[in-house]
């Protein structure tokens, strides 16, 4: 389990505080819907791009426990004038001392300067030096150093592009775009400066090669160890008159990412007095600091990698081919514990009392909204190692009420506002469930333009339907429509129909309310057979209410499978209902460098993504745990503190959610910690 930081918990309580000062309007309604669907009906997918936390993520697989090189998470980073990103503290002393003694100790000549340019070294003493890697350097350090460049690199340019994705294009220097960050950086040589007490550097830019020597590109990784000292550096505004410098104290440990062959940039001085702890209890050559830097030439200076092949707007198919995919596993066929307890089966089968009565209510929705979400459960804050380490899931049994997709008046106010959103905030809202949600469809339609469906007090169960197979061939999901028509028998078909009503059947008898919830926001069940057997079905963003499956492998596909799979889709629609009236997300573009491990799959996935993941995975826990599947449960909870916490992570450091979705991680935080205190009582 992880526990938050004194850091984590400040920043925990900011964002409460922020939570319940913001407020949503009513006219923004149009505007939030607008967003998500521009963004859903565009073909958004681009290939995988890693961000800071994917890096992270990489050297920490990669190097494991290989001779202790571990990376903070979540270090301190700054985008400074001129596009440059300083990363502080970036390294831990014990890293510092590791890195330096690897690389220090591999220059025989270390006490004799080795001068390259009389110019940036003009009292003749500090040296330049250049590491091949794999050559001058063995091949454990080699991996250690290479890896770390790459991490260093990826953590910085991915900042600065998330920094950059939040301002106009035109605003930000040609020559300072975000570097490359879909792909890692090859790098063969490692340059290093070595500097007495006294030495300098002067003024210059940077051009490694003669190949370079006209180019504005050369972006540096620059990693500072020993005394601290004052980096300037600037660049000629456009009269080309007067220079812009900028001057930072570097400390041992610091990272900085620049363009250093556009910015004119020098180290005039080293403190005598500033420096780590380490630094004196190893052999320093007499010499006070030692600059390691990583040069990025040009695109020849990164690997390929292959392109995500996830389906346009879909947060699925799912896979059943791995065990650590978003995969269903057969439940155990334990007896169902029906036993009804009075907190979770306590609901109203009358309409839910409509919120917004007046003009007043109508303007603070979203605070109220906000509100009643975060509500539902209050956060817990672990207090010591014993408070919320035992992962056991029976604390949830009861906790079905305090999950807002399983809330009916959460699901009803959100049909209720994309009406308003969609038709205007004076069109009738239907007091009548059944008639709200067949005008909430009707709604839809008029963005989707795909023919759905509708069974105002139930779900329709589609298996020929060619307006459905054109809607998900549309939607990028199947790929030749004319493969999936009456693709199941008749045998098949009556198979599944009954599968599907026992499924439903013990949805019911679990959680009377999730199983009204499901009835008001699923439209339909499509049953069409995939072309790859791997997948097994879906949701897509750009047809909301639609959930595809495909129970082709029945050996697979029991009651209790089933009604997984139902609940586990439905989530994820409730998720997208709810962005389209309230947007999650603060800026779509950032959801493609704000990468998280995905909580269902364990894979490096888009922010969005693991975001729904993180839900679906909690709300199947609580589902499973009442119903008497406690050993699934158990597995899908085994995954969950860690892609919270790391949501939160990587979400302090992208900004990527909106004030409303800040709303929905802090409440699925304390119900996951709640849920958990329950089971350790």
């Amino acid at each position: 389990m992880q526990y938050m930081t004194i850091f984590q918990i400040n920043i925990f309580i900011c964002l409460i505080i922020i939570t319940r000062c913001q407020s949503e309007n009513l006219l923004d309604l149009p505007i939030n819907i607008q967003r998500y669907w521009k963004f859903h009906l565009s073909g958004n997918e681009d290939p995988i791009k890693s961000d800071f936390y994917a890096s992270i993520q990489s050297i920490n697989d990669r190097l494991g426990s290989l001779d202790g090189l571990v990376l903070s998470s979540s270090p301190d980073m700054y985008l400074l004038p001129n596009e440059v990103v300083l990363i502080r503290n970036a390294l831990s002393e014990n890293e510092q001392k590791l890195l330096f003694t690897s690389m220090a100790s591999s220059i025989p000549q270390a006490l004799a300067p080795v001068q390259v340019d009389e110019a940036l070294c003009p009292n003749c003493q500090c040296s330049l030096h250049t590491w091949k890697l794999n050559e001058t350097l063995n091949e454990s350090d080699s991996k250690i150093i290479q890896t770390l460049g790459e991490v260093m690199y990826l953590k910085a340019a991915s900042f600065l592009k998330v920094q950059q994705a939040t301002r106009k294009k035109n605003s930000i220097d040609q020559s300072l775009h975000a570097p490359p960050i879909h792909q890692s950086p090859s790098f063969k040589y490692v340059h290093g400066v070595m500097y007495g007490i006294n030495d300098t550097l002067g003024p210059h830019h940077d051009k490694t090669w003669s190949a370079n020597s006209n180019s504005k590109y050369e972006w540096v990784v620059s990693i500072s160890l020993g005394h601290t000292a004052v980096f300037k550096y600037g660049m000629n505004n456009d009269d080309n008159e007067e220079k812009t410098t900028t001057e930072i104290d570097l400390n041992s440990g610091d990272v900085l990412l620049f363009n250093g062959a556009y910015l004119e940039h020098s180290m005039p001085y080293i403190h005598k007095n500033k420096y780590p702890m380490w630094w004196y209890n190893v052999d320093t050559f007499s010499k006070a600091r030692l600059n390691i830097q990583y040069r990025v030439l040009g695109e020849e200076d990164f690997q390929r990698q292959q392109p995500n092949s996830d389906v346009i707007g879909s947060y699925t198919p799912t896979s059943v081919a791995s065990t650590s995919g978003d995969s269903i596993i057969q439940c155990a066929k334990t007896e169902l514990s029906l036993k009804e307890d009075n907190e979770s089966d306590k609901c109203s089968h009358t309409s839910a009392k409509f919120l917004l009565k007046s003009n007043e209510e109508s303007v603070s929705f979203g605070t109220s909204w906000m509100n009643r979400i975060f509500d539902l459960v209050q956060p817990i804050h672990p207090t010591n190692g014993s408070t919320l380490n035992r992962l056991n899931v029976n604390g949830f049994k009861s906790m079905l009420r305090k999950f807002w997709p399983f809330t009916l008046n959460e699901q009803l106010n959100n049909q209720r506002l994309a009406i308003m959103g969609i038709r205007g905030t004076d069109t009738k809202i239907p007091q009548d469930n059944g008639l709200l949600k067949k005008l909430f469809y009707e709604c839809l339609f008029d963005i989707q333009k795909l023919s759905i469906p509708i069974e105002p007090n139930g779900i329709v169960m589609s298996f020929s339907d060619s307006s459905i197979i054109m809607s998900l061939h549309i939607a990028g999901l199947l790929q030749n429509p004319a493969e999936f028509d009456s693709t199941f028998s008749s045998t098949e078909i009556t198979y599944i129909k009954r599968l599907v009503h026992e499924a439903m059947s013990l949805i019911n008898r679990t959680d009377r309310e999730l199983y009204l919830c499901i009835i008001q926001s699923v439209s339909t069940l499509a049953f069409y057979k995939y072309v790859d057997p791997g997948y097994i079905g879906g949701t897509i963003s750009s047809i909301i209410g639609v959930i595809w499956l495909d129970p082709s492998n029945k050996e697979k596909w029991t009651v209790e499978v089933m009604a997984e799979q139902i609940v586990h889709e439905f989530i994820h629609t409730s998720l997208f209902i709810n962005e389209l009236v309230h947007t999650s997300y603060s800026n779509y573009d950032l959801l493609e460098v704000a990468l998280v491990k995905s909580a269902i799959r364990q894979q490096l996935r888009n922010y969005d993504k693991s975001f729904h993941a993180a839900h679906v995975a909690t709300g199947l826990v609580a589902f499973l745990a009442k119903a008497g599947y406690t050993e699934r449960a158990k597995e899908l909870i085994t995954n969950l503190p860690s892609s919270i916490n790391d949501l939160e992570i990587v979400s302090i450091h992208t900004g990527v959610l909106s004030t409303s979705g800040r709303t929905l991680l802090r409440a699925l935080q304390n119900f996951f910690n709640e849920g958990v205190r329950r089971g350790g009582d």
